[in-house]
C-alpha cells in the first residue's frame, strides 16, 4: 500500500466503476495500463472465496509429516476479474479480437489482488490509561487500504464488545473443516467462511468513520451493514477477534532474554 499516493478524501463505497492502475513489463519494455471493473457486490466476494477452493495436503510420511496449503488463486481471480472487467487501457488491442482473452492472466491475477488491498492498521503501543477496558461500550478497529491508486490510512469500525459466545462462534467457524482420503495423500478441506464472518459483521457493528456512500459519511449501522464492501467487513471481523489476545509475562520475557542471547560472536 506504500506504492498508493496518500489521499485526504473519505473511501467511497458506491462508486460507479473501480480504476486498478498497473505497471507490467514485457519483452524489457515497462508500461501503464489501467483496468476499470464494476465495484464486487458480496455474491462476487462469495463466489469468489468458494472458488479458491483452499485445502491442506499431508506430505511426507507419518514420522515426519509436512503440510501445504493449496489454493486454486489463478482460476478463482480469472473467473472473478471476468465477471467484473468493464474495460482495459493502455493496450494496443487488435481489432476484431475478444481482448479479454488477450490480457494476460497475470494482469487479471494483479487487478484481482488490487481489490483486496485492505489491512489492519498499525496498532498503538499502550492502552489510554493502562487497564484493560471491561465495560467498554464500544471497540475500534483501525484499517488501512488502497483503491483507484490512492491510500485510506485510517478507516475505523466502531464494534460492540463481542460476548464469550461470539468469540466461541468465531473460533468455531475458524476450526471448521472436512478431512477427505482416498486418495494419496489425506486433504483437509476448508469450507468458505466469508458469509459467515460478514454475518458476525453485521450483527457487531455499529458504525464506521473514513468511508462514505455517494459522498456521504455512513450515519448509522445498517448503512454500514447494507453498503460495506465484504472484503472489509472480513479483515474488520477478523482484526477485532485477532485482537482478542494474550500473553503470559513469562513467555515475553523469556522471548527477550532469548533475543539478548544471540551475541555476534554467537551468531558467527
Amino acid at each position: 500500500m506504500s506504492e498508493a499516493r496518500d489521499n485526504a478524501k473519505l473511501f467511497e463505497l458506491a462508486r460507479e466503476e473501480i480504476l486498478v492502475p498497473l505497471k507490467v513489463t514485457h519483452a524489457g519494455h515497462s508500461y501503464r495500463v489501467c483496468h476499470r471493473l464494476r465495484p464486487p457486490a458480496p455474491d462476487d466476494w462469495y463466489t469468489y472465496e468458494a472458488a479458491l477452493q483452499p485445502a491442506v495436503e499431508e506430505l511426507g510420511d507419518a514420522a515426519e509429516p509436512s503440510f501445504r496449503l493449496v489454493l486454486r488463486a489463478s482460476e478463482a481471480a480469472l473467473d472473478l476479474w471476468t465477471r467484473l472487467v468493464r474495460r482495459v487501457e493502455g493496450y494496443a488491442l487488435p481489432p476484431g479480437e475478444d481482448w479479454q482473452e488477450l490480457i494476460p492472466l497475470a494482469h487479471k491475477e494483479a487487478a484481482v489482488r488490487a481489490l483486496t488491498l485492505v489491512a489492519p492498521a498499525p496498532a498503538d503501543a499502550a492502552g489510554p490509561n493502562g487497564f484493560f477496558p471491561l465495560a467498554a461500550e464500544e471497540v475500534r478497529v483501525v484499517l488501512e487500504a488502497a483503491a483507484n491508486g490512492a491510500a485510506y490510512p485510517r478507516l475505523t469500525h466502531r464494534f460492540r464488545p463481542p460476548t464469550v459466545e461470539a468469540e466461541r462462534r468465531y473460533r468455531r467457524l475458524l476450526a471448521d473443516n472436512f478431512i477427505v482420503r482416498g486418495g494419496r495423500t489425506p486433504r483437509t478441506l476448508l469450507p468458505p467462511r466469508l458469509p459467515a464472518l460478514t454475518r458476525l459483521y453485521d450483527q457487531l457493528i455499529l458504525g464506521v468513520e473514513g468511508y462514505t456512500l455517494r459522498g456521504r459519511p455512513l450515519a448509522s449501522s445498517l448503512d454500514a451493514v447494507q453498503s460495506m464492501d465484504a472484503w472489509h467487513k472480513r479483515v474488520a471481523v477478523e482484526a477485532l477477534f485477532g485482537g482478542l489476545v494474550a500473553e503470559t509475562a513469562l513467555a515475553d520475557a523469556s522471548a527477550k532474554e532469548g533475543a539478548a542471547l544471540i551475541t555476534p560472536e554467537a551468531s558467527e
